[in-house]
């Protein structure tokens, strides 16, 4: 609707109560109604058009069906509430281990030399026997070293030639099968083994002992090892042949 309109019509119907509420007053106050008084009265007219029209709005006004009230808003939801985070699991726990007990100490090599076989007699040896020399003795039909020493090589009355040429011999070969064992070098022990030993007319070696250790076990027990992996060793030369031969070798173990 027009406000104007609204206007119009609101002072015509404010205009009409106030000439009604008039009326009613003389009616009750007097009985006999006094002289008519002319009045002014100002009633303030619209165009006939802008009535028309203010009518004809607040009649379509009326009919017109009210506006539906908006719907209330829904209520506001309530915030779900957090879950509870997981109690944790307590962290397993550990002893810790015990310390390792100490390592003993390693026993200390047994440096003393072995214990030659019990013999019931040994070859003699003469101061003029240098340590490298080899000595050779005839052999009884015994098998066992005599108790009288053989002649030694080299002086008078000594035996053979060729068998002290032997004797050589057999000493170069076991140089050239012989090991320094490492247990030894790396503890610096050196020495000289005397090695007593019977070979026959093969080269077998058939018998053998230490006949002068060095002062070290690990080196004795290498020179009876180096005469085992020695053997057979060359034979004797055919005028040797028909009788065991005895010998003692000196084998140096040396770190220069």
């Amino acid at each position: 609707m027009n406000w104007r309109a609204a206007v119009w019509i609101g002072a015509f119907l404010c205009a009409l109560a106030a000439h009604a509420v008039g009326l009613a007053g003389i009616h009750i106050t007097s009985d006999t109604p006094p002289p008519p008084v002319e009045t002014e009265h100002e009633i303030l007219l619209a165009p006939i058009g802008t009535l028309d029209g203010a009518l004809e709005d607040a009649g379509d006004e009326s009919e017109a069906p009210a506006d539906p009230e908006p719907a209330a808003p829904p209520p506001p939801q309530r915030p779900l509430p957090a879950p509870e985070p997981p109690t944790p699991e307590p962290a397993p726990t550990t002893t810790p281990a015990p310390p390792p007990l100490p390592t003993p100490a390693p026993a200390p090599v047994d440096t003393a030399p072995a214990a030659a076989p019990v013999t019931t007699a040994q070859p003699a040896r003469t101061s003029s026997s240098g340590p490298r020399t080899a000595t050779a003795t005839p052999a009884r039909t015994t098998g066992q070293p005599g108790t009288n020493p053989g002649p030694q090589f080299g002086v008078p009355g000594g035996v053979d030639k060729r068998q002290a040429e032997y004797a050589g011999l057999l000493q170069a070969w076991f140089m050239k099968h012989k090991r320094y064992p490492y247990p030894a070098r790396s503890r610096r022990q050196q020495g000289v083994v005397k090695v007593w030993f019977r070979v026959d007319s093969a080269g077998n070696i058939l018998e053998q002992r230490i006949d002068t250790g060095s002062g070290f076990r690990i080196l004795d027990e290498a020179t009876l090892a180096l005469l085992e992996r020695a053997s057979p060793v060359p034979p004797p030369p055919p005028p040797l042949h028909g009788t065991d031969l005895t010998f003692t070798v000196p084998i140096s173990y040396s770190l220069n």
